[in-house]
């Protein structure tokens, strides 16, 4: 594709790749090599490589090897202090944002994250907009479930959780308690979860469909249909 374009288009073309990458680093701080393929819309590993490259020789951003269980490793590409000053336009308020620090990732997350930020690239496909990650909101864990991320879908806010693993049938009556209380202060409309496989939505609907009754302020409430429905399961 670079081939046919002229010189001033392949110049604008780097320009735009790097900016989607430093803008998305700006808040996810790092990423793997197949979010960015998705990301700047490149058809091979190599050509995101080659961006990447660049990138680390400009030092906007550096990689690091993480260890991530039984010898295995996987490469991570973070942003830096000189690529966080030039991920916001001129035009734009600079906001201070962690850079990347390999010693404080935490390999027991990483795949939760990286599924994240899978979803955040692909969100257009399945009918979302306006993705945000929901650490940035700045929601209280003590008064809310926090979800992964908000979005908007057909005119509703949607609360948004990758799961990659079932919790236990407690865990979820509280979860549900919590989001039904957002719901009705009007924080989202809908949850949406966001799981690997069929069998394991399957699974995971079983679940929530057996809860029949949640603990709110030393009372019991029975659960109906209407407070269920708020809850939808989809793969990815």
């Amino acid at each position: 594709m670079n081939q046919l374009l002229t010189p001033v288009e392949r110049k604008e073309r780097i320009k735009e790749k790097r900016n989607l990458i430093l803008k998305f680093l700006r808040y996810e701080t790092y990423t793997h090599i197949e979010i960015v393929k998705i990301l700047i819309n490149v058809s091979s590993v190599q050509a995101a490589h080659q961006t990447l490259n660049k990138m680390i020789r400009d030092k906007l951003i550096k990689k690091a090897q993480i260890d991530v269980s039984y010898g295995r490793s996987i490469s991570l590409f973070g942003i830096t202090n000189n690529g966080l000053a030039h991920a916001f336009d001129l035009d734009e308020k600079f906001e201070n944002r962690p850079t990347f620090q390999p010693s404080k990732v935490k390999s027991t997350m990483l795949q939760h994250k990286v599924q994240v930020q899978m979803f955040i690239v692909k969100s257009i496909e399945y009918g979302y907009s306006n993705v945000i990650n929901a650490d940035l909101l700045n929601l209280r864990k003590s008064e809310c479930k926090v979800p992964d991320l908000t979005a908007n879908m057909k005119g509703r806010v949607i609360a948004v959780e990758i799961e990659l693993t079932i919790k236990s049938r407690k865990r979820y009556a509280d979860i549900v308690v919590s989001h039904l209380l957002s719901i009705k202060n009007g924080q989202w409309d809908e949850v949406h979860y966001i799981v690997p496989t069929n069998d394991f939505k399957s699974r995971l609907e079983r679940v929530f469909k057996s809860i029949k009754s949640v603990p709110y302020k030393n009372k019991k409430i029975e659960l109906t249909d209407q407070h269920l429905c708020k809850f939808k399961f989809f793969t990815y």
